[in-house]
């Protein structure tokens, strides 16, 4: 009995006998749960924010439509957790949820729903709701806010959703772009969330009543089924209660949601700067000074083709200070097709992605079979692997898109299969599979640690005395399979993360699946085991559709692919990348800076069309990365002058460290059409501003629209206590070089800042 009472009293668990209700605190958070399965209040900084008698759970089964709420009751164990076990018996549904605060304040729920009506698979939405007392509510987005601050004024009757679709040609799903939804009343902000490592498909949203109380929600998608061997019959979600400071509104919510796992939003490699491919070794020199950190190779292709260049290529990386890094896209295995097979089996009905090539379905498996039993070694990875074995790999890892177990082909070329002798120059097409390591062998972990790819890699490594970096893992995106479903039981067996599901417009029907986004986690969460096993870092490519699902574990995260000569892809998702990203390294891929699309190779056509480049990726700290142009020195040397200045800039910025928080009050007409990030946070070892006029809209913007956006005036203020001084005197424009004059007002200090139309303006504050 001691024991139990001294477990709730550490867990900060007081109890109200005459209602027979109790108290759980989580930072400044309280909650006063009702034994009937309620929440009779929830407090935040000591005050009131919500209406009491909530109930927090509900379900709708996405077949029939009907919804239900979760009745139950909420008890407290031995070691101080709250529990809430409930039934909809409607539904044939328990839920069965334990509540626990953790070291960072927040309070987190560990739900499992549960099917109990004998179906061997179900479709559910699990609804969490968090019903709050009346206000003048913000709801927090990163777009459609008024201001850099990201708050959105709420009125009675909307609903309030920030989503992103994640596309496929057969089906259509969406989730949040944010892993959280917070919202603020001016006085309090409150949020629910989502841990990163734990991902699911969560909607979140907001909505408010006529008399100004609202009710903040997370639904999530569920698969239920009998298949899914590590938890038959039941699915869990993971999630968040927290609170932030409500005058921060979006950045104060960012800022609460990146301490509860504060290592997974902070570089551990530090930052060795941009990605770059195939660097030779007679262009290190100028890559380095240009700011490349990442040299990505196919580095067992260059040891099977010269094992002494490959060494002297590797040598050189390491004597520059770059990272070398191997290669895979364990997403998918690349074949060769006969020239023109795609006409010969096209099938016009298949739904594909824009770039894709429709062929029959069926015709895929029938090609793959012509490997069986050959012995040659696969043209497509060096190595000892040989065709049968690759036969057999897709047998046991390509996902089955249909009920009649079909497979998907993507990315099929014409012409493009660059690898080996005999096929080299023929078609090219990837089947897609699932790299879930436990899956049976020979699999997809074959390829990569075992017979090709990284196995190969490393014997020729060790074989001359050498060792890589990290792992690249390529093609974080919609053609390699992130947004397929997969319909094949086997692999559930071994899934780590629940099932979710789609109604596919082609037949009209609701299937239950496993999302391929979900099951890559499985092999991201093996690759970060074994990176840290081997002192790896690991560097990823990615769209703002997926970035959060790579956070947790890239060292480098990739921010997408350019190749568009006459525009720049939008600010907003280079935004996003940094707001999911933290202060872990982001680089782009930018072919451009290659001089692609008919760049002039002249001082000229870099001034024209490379330097915005530049200058965009440094409001956001964004590592400026190219590729090809270093095997031509005479484009290099041109580089050079601009992207060493931007570089160090960039390099700069990310030392001092990203903070969610500016510190900095911006005023005047044009206060809210102004982006402003705020790095480091000592004025004596490195205070910077970066600020940029807002995009007249979130699209690709051209040079012409580039050129064309007004200068615009404001004036900034800091106050010298935000950064534990008693005076700050100084601004300057690092780009130009210039000093800004400045006033004390009130023992703030003052500056008037006028930012170019489609500029960045680079301030040091002192």
């Amino acid at each position: 009995m001691m024991k139990f009472f001294s477990a709730i009293l550490c867990s900060g668990l007081l109890f109200c006998w005459v209602r027979a209700d109790f108290i759980q605190k989580a930072g400044g958070q309280q909650f006063r749960w009702g034994e009937d399965g309620t929440l009779q209040e929830y407090r935040v900084g000591g005050k009131p924010k919500s209406v009491g008698n909530a109930r927090l759970f509900a379900a709708l089964d996405a077949e029939t439509g009907k919804r239900t709420d979760f009745t139950g009751k909420f008890t407290v164990e031995a070691d101080g957790t709250v529990r809430y076990r409930g039934s909809a018996p409607d539904l044939a549904l328990e839920l069965d949820v334990l509540f626990r605060p953790d070291a960072t304040g927040f309070l987190r729920a560990q739900a499992t729903l549960i099917n109990r009506s004998g179906q061997k698979e179900r479709a559910v939405e699990l609804c969490v709701s968090l019903p709050l007392a009346a206000g003048s509510w913000n709801f927090n987005a990163l777009e459609g806010a008024d201001s850099d601050s990201g708050a959105v004024k709420t009125t009675p009757g909307h609903v309030y959703e920030e989503l992103r679709e994640i596309a496929n040609p057969r089906f259509t799903m969406s989730l949040s772009r944010l892993p959280f939804g917070a919202v603020d009343d001016g006085e309090a902000g409150v949020m629910l969330a989502h841990p990163l490592r734990q991902p699911r498909f969560a909607r979140y949203g907001f909505s408010v009543d006529d008399a100004g109380c609202g009710t903040l929600t997370m639904k999530t998608p569920l698969g239920i089924s009998a298949d899914t061997a590590k938890f038959p019959n039941r699915a869990t979600v993971d999630f968040l209660i927290g609170s932030f400071r409500a005058d921060r509104h979006l950045r104060g919510a960012l800022a609460r949601y990146h301490e509860h796992e504060p290592q997974l939003f902070r570089s551990h490699i530090g930052y060795p700067g941009a990605w770059a491919l195939w660097i030779p070794d007679f262009s290190m020199a100028a890559a380095r000074e240009c700011g490349m950190g990442f040299n990505q190779r196919e580095w067992d292709e260059d040891f099977a083709r010269d094992p002494a260049e490959a060494v002297r290529i590797l040598d050189t990386t390491r004597q520059y200070g770059i990272k070398s890094l191997l290669y895979s896209e364990p997403w998918s295995i690349t074949l060769p097709f006969p020239r023109n097979w795609h006409k010969v089996h096209q099938d016009l009905s298949v739904r594909q992605f824009e770039d894709q090539v429709p062929v029959k379905l069926g015709a895929v498996k029938e090609y793959v079979e012509t490997l069986r039993g050959d012995p040659a070694p696969t043209e497509r990875f060096a190595g000892e692997l040989t065709n049968d074995e690759l036969y057999r790999i897709l047998q046991n890892s390509a996902i089955e898109i249909n009920d009649n177990g079909d497979w998907r082909l993507n990315c099929y070329w014409a012409g493009q299969f660059h690898w080996g002798r005999k096929f080299k120059g023929q078609d090219s097409g990837a089947v897609i599979v699932n790299p879930d390591p436990e899956i049976q062998k020979p699999n997809r972990d074959t390829i990569t640690y075992e017979k090709a790819r990284y196995g190969y890699a490393w014997k020729q490594l060790a074989k001359h005395g050498r060792k890589a970096d990290g792992f690249y893992i390529d093609s974080e995106g919609f053609a390699m399979g992130w947004s397929e479903c997969n319909l094949r039981r086997d692999h559930w067996k071994v899934a780590d993360l629940p099932l979710t599901y789609a109604t596919f417009p082609e037949d009209g029907k609701l299937r239950v699946f496993q999302h391929m986004i979900l099951a890559y986690n499985d092999f991201l969460e093996d690759m970060r085991r074994r990176a840290d096993a081997l002192n790896y870092c690991i560097a990823t490519n990615t769209w703002t559709h997926f970035v959060n699902f790579l956070t947790p574990y890239g060292d480098m995260i990739g921010a997408g692919e350019f190749f568009n000569k006459d525009w720049i892809a939008p600010l907003a998702d280079f935004r996003e990348f940094r707001y999911s990203a933290g202060r872990k390294l982001v680089t782009t891929m930018d072919y451009v800076l290659n001089y692609e699309g008919g760049v002039p190779v002249t001082a000229e056509g870099v001034a024209t069309y490379l330097e915005p480049r530049l200058n965009t990726y440094l409001q956001y700290g964004i590592f400026a990365g190219t590729a090809n142009s270093w095997n031509q020195p005479e484009k290099v040397a041109l580089l050079i002058p601009a992207m060493k200045r931007y570089a160090q800039w960039t390099l700069m910025l990310n030392e001092a460290g990203w903070e969610e928080i500016p510190n900095v009050v911006l005023s005047g007409g044009a206060a809210g059409k102004v982006l402003v990030e705020r790095w480091g946070n000592r004025p004596g070892k490195g205070l910077y501003y970066t600020l940029r006029n807002r995009p007249p809209h979130n699209g690709n913007v051209t040079l012409a629209e580039l050129a064309a956006w007004p200068a615009q005036r404001v004036t900034l203020q800091w106050n010298p206590g935000d950064f534990g001084v008693t005076e700050l005197a100084e601004v300057t424009e690092l780009i130009s070089g210039r000093k800004l004059p400045v006033a004390q007002r009130d023992g703030k200090l003052v500056c008037d800042v006028e930012i170019p139309g489609g500029r960045t303006l680079l301030l040091q504050v002192k």
